[in-house]
């Protein structure tokens, strides 16, 4: 029987140590002199508990919605005790460097969906010196909200005509600035329409655009827009219709002008360089002569 019990037990003179990690229970102890065959009395028995170790977990903040290219800080939590040393932080199983209660990590700008996993555990001098490693830990990562580009007017538009570009961001209000780029140059404005006029002699394709929004609430940014651009139409050329041609005495006449398929514009009609007339498209003249 003693030598199954120091089997069991490490044993150095009077003292027995790793009870606790076998057995816990109730123990007593009594001395004796085992020449004399005397024993003492045997001591009041103690109760031994076995207490697991505290587990770690870990949280995120902020809370709510967190997005692609945010930075967010993550937390080693473990109840019960403090004085923890070091915290032990593993990315994916892999143990990273960092040995404090928090560490910071930035969501790569491409990411969505899940993150990459997260799992902590401490250490320190005191009883007892660690903690359980926490549960695996992860957390949803959303895209960010992506802007685009409209124009106004719609339609055809003219060389020398001044357009409105406006930024537009679904889903989220309250953007405190938008940046413009024009062929990846970054403008100087930063309101959400800003107006662009093209120069008289540009025709066939416009310069490229593109925009982003910042604001101070999360998600503070938005994905670039994708790029934008918009056709140029040369000016026409008004051309004038008079029916009949030539007239006579008596007779109405006809002056009709036109300037394309476009039917946005009106007509301003002129004798010997005097405006006589604005007029959707046609104007009759009596020859009372």
């Amino acid at each position: 029987m003693i030598s199954q019990f120091q089997n069991k037990y490490s044993t150095t003179g009077s003292t027995i140590s790793e009870a606790a990690v076998y057995d816990p229970g109730f123990y007593s102890c009594q001395g004796e002199i085992q020449y004399r065959s005397i024993s003492t009395i045997r001591s009041d028995p103690v109760t031994l508990t076995l207490k697991a170790l505290p587990r770690a977990s870990v949280s995120v903040s902020p809370q709510g919605l967190l997005y692609s290219g945010e930075t967010v800080t993550l937390q080693c939590n473990i109840p019960d005790y403090t004085d923890w040393t070091y915290y032990y932080w593993y990315e994916n199983n892999q143990r990273l460097s960092q040995t404090s209660k928090t560490i910071s990590i930035t969501i790569p700008i491409t990411k969505t969906g899940q993150s990459d996993q997260y799992r902590c555990k401490g250490w320190r001098t005191d009883c007892p010196q660690d903690s359980q490693l926490s549960d695996t830990f992860s957390f949803r990562i959303n895209a960010l909200p992506r802007a685009s580009v409209s124009v106004s007017p719609q339609g055809l538009l003219y060389s020398g005509e001044t357009v409105t570009l406006q930024c537009n961001i679904p889903d989220y209000t309250g953007w405190t600035y938008y940046y413009w780029y024009e062929n990846n140059q970054r403008l100087s404005q930063t309101s959400k329409t800003i107006s662009i006029t093209i120069p008289i002699t540009k025709t066939g394709q416009s310069d490229q655009y593109r925009c982003k929004g910042w604001r101070t609430d999360c998600p503070q940014d938005s994905q670039l827009s994708d790029t934008f651009s918009f056709r140029i139409t040369a000016l026409p050329k008004a051309t004038l219709t008079v029916k009949p041609n030539p007239m006579y005495p008596g007779e109405t006449v006809t002056l009709t002008c036109s300037a394309g398929s476009d039917s946005d514009w009106t007509y301003e009609f002129y004798k010997d360089s005097t405006m006589i007339r604005r007029d959707p498209v046609q104007i009759h003249i009596n020859n009372q002569e």
